[in-house]
């Protein structure tokens, strides 16, 4: 084999070296790229470019309905705020809904013609009828939220009361029943709140989101140690 032959095939070799390494290193970045686009849309719950969720009243930022009366009325409050000093930004309000493990679910029926009846026990003894629990949303549970100023922020306690509830009037969603579903799981639910919210830059929107188990005045038996938890967020 003659000399020039010889560099030749060197070269290709090389060639073809370069071109698995280049190979093998672009595979590994999309992977890793993939990877982290993911996360950060998980991480866009709380956060929305320079848009961000800040907490308010109390030690958690989720509402829990754990062995409550009929009747029984819970505020959160929350503050969204633009880190941009001059960009006027948008973002939606969403919450999230989820059963607790273990435990009895609020009814959420069709039909609850059968569900509000002495003979009819919690979710969670096998004895409950499955029609008490198929529908998308709770039939007795509700929410209310409302954008406030901060005087008004101010008034929610940290045990979830309010000292004034005259002072919300600024409505910006209606009493809505909160979404669930079908079926006696612990999957959690979505609903959007507020869409397309403008917030200038540098600027501040204060929050209640108001929480009611309703008394319906019929037995409700079949919600006793019934627990939920609400959660409130931004996207």
């Amino acid at each position: 084999m003659s000399t020039k032959q010889k560099l030749t095939l060197g070269i290709a070799a090389i060639f073809m070296v370069t071109l698995t390494i280049v190979g093998v290193t672009y595979a590994y970045f999309v992977t890793r790229v993939t990877g982290e686009t993911t996360e950060s849309i998980n991480i866009s719950t709380a956060n929305v470019g320079s848009v961000e969720y800040q907490p308010g009243n109390g030690s958690s930022d989720v509402v829990t309905l754990a062995d409550v009366l009929p009747g029984t009325t819970l505020y959160k409050s929350f503050k969204v705020h633009n880190t941009s000093e001059d960009t006027a930004s948008n973002f939606s309000i969403f919450m999230t809904s989820t059963p607790t493990a273990s435990t009895p679910q609020f009814v959420h029926a069709k039909d609850d013609s059968g569900c509000y009846v002495s003979t009819v026990k919690p979710s969670n003894d096998g004895e409950a009828t499955a029609t008490c629990f198929d529908g998308t949303a709770y039939n007795n549970v509700y929410v209310t939220l409302y954008e406030v100023d901060d005087t008004e922020f101010a008034t929610v306690q940290n045990d979830g009361t309010i000292t004034s509830p005259d002072v919300l009037t600024d409505v910006i969603t209606a009493e809505t029943r909160v979404a669930a579903i079908a079926g006696t799981g612990t999957t959690q639910a979505t609903q959007d709140l507020k869409t397309d919210i403008s917030i200038d830059g540098n600027a501040t929107k204060y929050y209640v989101l108001k929480v009611e188990y309703k008394n319906t005045g019929s037995n409700q038996n079949i919600e006793n140690d019934a627990a939920l938890s609400l959660k409130a967020s931004i996207k």
